[in-house]
């Protein structure tokens, strides 16, 4: 079991700087870090509804991300963050695309 959280603890670590970093360099995206687990909900400022913006993620780019509109909170995405970090990385590039090609 220690050596089990360990591990876990240490991928989330690691992933999570990933996220943070790729949210870094968006200047139109912005979130505040959990205290725990592998979820970050991350605010945008382009003017789409989160659901109509999840399933154009999904359709278009194959990314399952959660719309902030589930939650109350549409203008946010729910985005894990405990995956493969290639995955991860993949991902959010994808992310991106699909954000750059929406008008802000």
């Amino acid at each position: 079991r220690t050596r089990l959280l360990a591990r876990t603890r240490g991928i989330v670590r690691a992933n999570y700087q990933l996220l943070r970093s790729w949210l870094d360099k968006r200047t139109l995206f912005s979130h505040i870090p959990p205290e725990a687990g592998a979820i970050a909900f991350v605010k945008y400022t382009h003017a789409i509804n989160s659901t109509e913006l999840v399933e154009r993620l999904r359709t278009e780019r194959s990314v399952l991300v959660v719309p902030g509109d589930h939650f109350g909170m549409d203008g946010y995405l729910r985005i894990g963050f405990g995956s493969h970090p290639q995955q991860l990385v993949g991902a959010l590039e994808r992310i991106a695309e699909v954000m750059d090609l929406i008008a802000v």
